[in-house]
């Protein structure tokens, strides 16, 4: 059993409760099954998992406070090349007038760690948040769809291994959707050959497999050999630009915009601080004297930048592609620019990272 539902977000951050829509428009049909699973057609908007939104006991400000720590990191309006509408070759002149400034959406999302298909438990006493972070665009509402599928059990009916070439660099980011690699044709096949309608395919990073994440987003060129590797290597980047770019010329914002602007800076040292104290404890001290040390601010942003990525971002070890009934068959539930990415910020041996794919068929 499955259910499309049409979403307006009223602000370009929104959390929308789902569930609570779903149980609106289904009227029961969809409560007989013990797992619902959501999934999102879009780059910039998806899914947390069941599991951390516990931890946060589903309450909508923790959610909404997690999401805006990343957004942080990846303010709007800096210097992303994604943004750099004279750079994409890809888009008509009357495209590059329409297409949103989102680059920052879309590396929120990664960093997260959002779900393009979640599967949550289905019970009417908690909420199910479609997050989406770049809902209202120069004034103008976007519509966005999510599908929503009810099953009982999920079945393994097959689970292969599969070896996608990286490069020889430490950083790198691989659409898994390339035919030379082979991987989606793979995934073709044994949804065709198993006789799966209704199921889920999970690609996973192999156990020994370190140093590496898996995503689901839009491959645009400049996102993911620029910004993207960018913040593998240093995960303050953009955030480290507009800060510095500002502290230089701090008259350059109203009043009100650098308050908002040091305030921002010093939360996010507050929720570092237990992994990197010393440094944070430095870099709050002169984000406090702001336009006096940006010499020191560069070279203190960089040192506390050199973490490992994985302590700054939430890059997931697996993503799920959802298989529902189309013509008889079983077809990939996927948004126009949904592609599976692989993503590395060490070396990989013999530059080879090995993943598990595995089809379950979905019952009840």
């Amino acid at each position: 059993m499955q259910h499309w539902l049409e979403l307006r977000p009223q602000t370009r951050l929104d959390l929308i409760d789902v569930a609570e829509r779903v149980r609106q428009e289904t009227n029961g049909t969809l409560d007989p099954y013990a797992k619902l699973l959501f999934c999102s057609l879009h780059t910039t908007a998806g899914y947390l998992d069941q599991a951390l939104v516990e931890r946060m006991q589903h309450r909508r400000q923790s959610v909404e406070d997690l999401v805006r720590a990343a957004q942080r990191l990846f303010p709007e309006g800096a210097a992303y090349w994604h943004d750099r509408m004279n750079l994409r070759t890809e888009l008509s002149a009357d495209q590059k007038n329409r297409e949103p400034l989102n680059a920052d959406s879309h590396l929120a999302y990664i960093g997260l760690g959002l779900e393009n298909c979640a599967a949550y438990d289905n019970r009417d006493d908690i909420p199910v948040y479609f997050i989406d972070l770049d809902g209202v665009v120069n004034g103008t509402q976007r519509n966005r769809r999510t599908l929503v599928v009810g099953y009982n059990s999920a079945e393994t009916v097959a689970d292969v291994s599969v070896e996608v070439p990286v490069s020889q660099g430490p950083i790198d980011t691989v659409n898994l959707d390339d035919a030379d690699i082979g991987l989606a044709a793979t995934v073709e096949e044994l949804v065709r050959k198993h006789a799966v309608t209704s199921g889920v395919v999970r690609i996973s990073l192999d156990a020994a497999e370190s140093d590496a994440g898996l995503t689901v987003n839009e491959y645009e060129p400049l996102l993911v050999r620029n910004d993207l590797p960018s913040v593998l290597r240093n995960p303050l980047q953009y955030m480290r630009e507009q800060a510095v770019s500002i502290i230089r010329d701090p008259l350059s914002l109203p009043t009100k915009a650098r308050h908002y602007l040091r305030h921002d800076l010093v939360q996010i040292i507050h929720e570092i601080r237990s992994t990197i104290g010393r440094n944070a404890s430095l870099l709050e001290s002169v984000i406090h004297r702001l336009g006096i040390h940006v010499a020191l601010l560069d070279s203190v942003i960089d040192r506390v930048a050199t973490v490992p990525a994985p302590r700054w971002l939430r890059v997931g070890r697996s993503v799920a592609l959802l298989v529902a009934e189309s013509d008889g068959g079983g077809k990939m539930v996927r948004g126009r620019y949904q592609s599976p990415i692989l993503l590395q910020w060490n070396r990989a041996h013999n530059s080879r990272r090995k993943l598990s794919v595995t089809v379950h068929r979905f019952a009840g």
